[in-house]
């Protein structure tokens, strides 16, 4: 499992296989005959039966008043850059970490990632 999370999870680079075994551990449970994954199923139907894509333009801008905090892999495939400037330009407050050698969801543990989450819990308290 471990092996195979790091040939599918794209965009990862310099994680060492203990890491993605601490992964594999995360995401899959054993059942009698073999593995299953530990999260909702449909989350990842919902993106590979595509079709088309509506304009969520308008759940970001209901979230004006809330603070935010935006973390990306800086090798996500899903999420461009292009994109995180138009968020930034409607939302110029909000909290943005670009983690290096990651795809699209990073670890969260990262030296980045924490600094953003940090600055966020700061700001909510």
């Amino acid at each position: 499992a471990a092996a195979a999370l790091a040939h599918v999870m794209t965009g990862f680079h310099n994680v060492p296989a203990e890491r993605w075994m601490q992964e594999a551990m995360i995401h899959f449970h054993k059942v009698d005959d073999g593995l299953n994954i530990t999260y909702d199923p449909d989350l990842r139907r919902a993106i590979e039966t595509g079709g088309d894509v509506p304009d969520l333009w308008p759940f970001f801008d209901a979230l004006a008043g809330k603070p935010l905090c935006l973390i990306r892999g800086a090798n996500s495939e899903l999420l461009r850059m292009d994109t995180v400037q138009k968020m930034r330009e409607r939302r110029p407050d909000m909290i943005f970490a670009n983690v290096p050698d990651r795809g699209h969801i990073p670890f969260l543990d990262e030296p980045e990632a924490l600094a953003a989450l940090h600055h966020w819990i700061e700001g909510i308290s």
